[in-house]
């Protein structure tokens, strides 16, 4: 089902964006690059820009930041309109392909939204022992693996180095 449903919205975009633009977008949507050229994603590779054909961080963060956006101006209780972004938030994941980088990046908008729900600050590091110890928990096997320790030694990094650039 969801493959079908894959290929109804990447004709969507063909129709609306021709290609390359169609296949850049559904990459970027939900991690499609079958049908991207070989030539463009050489250049992807090549100008390291290729992470924005991976769904995490990135997209999981404009996905959560949209959805709350919008659900915030409908005046829902903070509460609700954090709970109903969750929910975007993994259905998004689930849209995706639901690889190890997005479940992290869906699991710390999780923890980030709860806290918000709740008052509490949304940056934190437990947000990331938390993605941490659901991904081991839901896939074992992947703690071994390399995409686990660069998802979350960069997200380390970034939480490390970012109170002292912000001074």
């Amino acid at each position: 089902w969801l493959a079908r449903a894959h290929a109804w919205a990447h004709e969507q975009l063909r129709r609306r964006l021709g290609e390359p633009a169609a296949s850049v977008v559904s990459g970027e949507l939900w991690g499609e690059r079958a049908a991207i050229p070989p030539s463009l994603r050489a250049e992807f590779q090549e100008t390291g820009t290729v992470h924005v054909l991976v769904t995490a961080g990135l997209h999981l963060g404009a996905v959560t930041a949209f959805a709350t956006l919008l659900l915030g101006a409908l005046a829902m209780p903070r509460a609700l309109t954090c709970a109903v972004a969750i929910a975007v938030v993994w259905l998004f994941v689930w849209w995706s392909g639901a690889q190890l980088p997005a479940v992290r990046a869906a699991t710390m908008a999780t923890a980030a939204l709860a806290a918000r729900a709740c008052g509490r600050a949304t940056f934190s590091w437990n947000a990331l022992a938390i993605a941490a110890i659901v991904v081991a928990l839901a896939r074992p096997s992947s703690v071994a693996s390399a995409s686990f320790a660069l998802s979350f030694s960069c997200v380390g990094a970034i939480f490390a180095c970012a109170a002292p650039l912000e001074r």
